[in-house]
């Protein structure tokens, strides 16, 4: 069982599932482990990496640093990814670097002279792009503190 401990005696232990709260006599536990699960510190470490990367499209920077940045986020994503088990998790966390890529991609093209010459057209579609990489952000964080929610 998965829960947060809410309190603990010697004859039972308290802990709050699911928006409740579960009793259990001390007799019927055999352990209690405090670590967060490995695919809780992938998560959270891809989260982090992710949420930097936001900071770094908000304070603006030019296209090198954007794609040194995004190498690092990517780079932590990839690398742990594979071991989380939750499907909607992984989604968001894909949608969110794949839309800060795209990003990369088009700002190349448009210094490259072969995408729109348009500014306003540049900055419509990442301010879009960003827009939905911090929404899937915010959700992936909603999931991991157990607020199942539809993006």
């Amino acid at each position: 069982m998965k829960g947060r401990l809410v309190s603990a005696t010697p004859e039972q232990v308290v802990v709050a599932v699911d928006g409740g709260q579960l009793t259990i006599q001390l007799d019927n536990v055999s352990s209690i482990d405090f670590r967060p699960k490995i695919a809780d510190q992938e998560a959270q470490l891809i989260l982090d990496a992710l949420v930097k990367m936001r900071t770094v499209a908000e304070v603006g920077v030019n296209y090198r640093d954007y794609g040194q940045a995004l190498i690092e986020v990517k780079l932590v994503v990839e690398r742990n990814l594979p071991k989380i088990s939750d499907q909607d998790l992984k989604k968001d966390f894909d949608r969110a670097l794949n839309n800060y890529a795209l990003v990369k991609d088009v700002w190349a093209l448009t210094i490259a002279g072969k995408g729109s010459t348009r500014d306003e057209d540049f900055n419509k579609l990442v301010r879009i792009s960003w827009d939905i990489a911090s929404k899937s952000i915010a959700h992936a964080q909603d999931l991991m503190n157990g607020k199942r929610t539809k993006f």
